[in-house]
């Protein structure tokens, strides 16, 4: 066989193997962010019946994110009160100490972002 075939040979041969690859492992789906912000509602009130705090930021505190398979992530929020995480999509609970709420469900859509609030009433 003379160097030409061979060498075509080659390239249908590697573009073959290329294609069977592609077709098994399809290109995963983007990653999806997921941010997390704690407010601060309450407080002492205010002269014309306003709270002290309304969606003020809590910095500097745990927000925790876990899948169905047990997997978690953790973060604190920064000076404006948000974490970020960086998900597969999929389903997710997140959670902080801070609030003493139960976990919140979220859904990630690949390549989007999805928010969360977490409430906290201070009296």
């Amino acid at each position: 066989m003379g160097w030409f075939k061979a060498g075509v040979l080659g390239v249908g041969t590697a573009l073959l193997v290329a294609a069977c690859t592609t077709e098994r492992h399809p290109p995963a789906p983007p990653d999806s962010t997921l941010l997390v912000h704690i407010g601060l509602f309450g407080g002492p009130g205010l002269p014309g019946g306003r709270m002290a705090d309304s969606n003020a930021p809590a910095p500097d505190e745990s927000v925790t994110v876990g899948n169905a398979a047990g997997r978690e992530w953790r973060a604190e929020t920064g000076r404006d009160g948000v974490a970020m995480f960086t998900v597969r999509p999929g389903r997710y609970m997140v959670a902080s100490p801070y609030c003493g709420h139960g976990p919140q469900r979220v859904t990630a859509e690949a390549g989007r972002r999805s928010y969360v609030q977490i409430r906290c009433d201070i009296p």
